[in-house]
């Protein structure tokens, strides 16, 4: 509800295309970075699980539950990051070619 009710105003409305650059960069390098932090969770929680002291039929559970979580999580926010980063390369394109394309963004 917060999201919906902060983003009444923008819609429809288009915006500087700088604006949509920095968004959409600044949108990816957090997934980018959180994606990556989800990553080497994995391998973080393998080390600290292969201390002995948990018998392994527990240890591999949760082991692949929690990888299993990073594997849905990636597949889940992937679309969204590939179309920032799409995005970001479109406005490049529209920044160097300027008034030779047409676009919504003004």
């Amino acid at each position: 509800m917060v999201c919906s009710f902060t983003t009444i105003d923008k819609l429809g409305k288009t915006k500087e295309i700088s604006l949509i650059m920095l968004e959409n960069a600044t949108g990816s390098l957090i997934i980018t970075a959180y994606i990556l932090f989800a990553i080497f969770s994995c391998a973080y929680s393998y080390r600290l699980l292969t201390r002995p002291g948990m018998s392994d039929n527990i240890r591999k559970d949760f082991i692949s539950r929690h990888v299993q979580y990073v594997l849905i999580y990636i597949s889940i926010w992937l679309p969204y990051l590939s179309l920032t980063y799409y995005t970001v390369y479109v406005c490049q394109i529209y920044l160097e070619f300027g008034s030779q394309m047409l676009t919504t963004a003004r």
